[in-house]
């Protein structure tokens, strides 16, 4: 399977595994963050580093 485009959720039942590859296009620091309510400031937040 071949997704494009923007990722907004992913979904797994319990025990389920995927594996997410993707094609950095832009090296810099970019910060991400749990949208389900309160999870954000509950501290599930974090940084990723592309670096070329």
């Amino acid at each position: 399977m071949e997704i494009k485009g923007s990722i907004h959720e992913l979904e797994l039942k319990p025990g389920a595994m995927v594996e997410w590859v993707f094609v950095p296009m832009k090296s810099g620091t970019y910060n991400l963050r749990c949208t389900v309510a309160g999870h954000t400031e509950a501290g599930m937040i974090g940084k990723i580093t592309i670096a070329s």
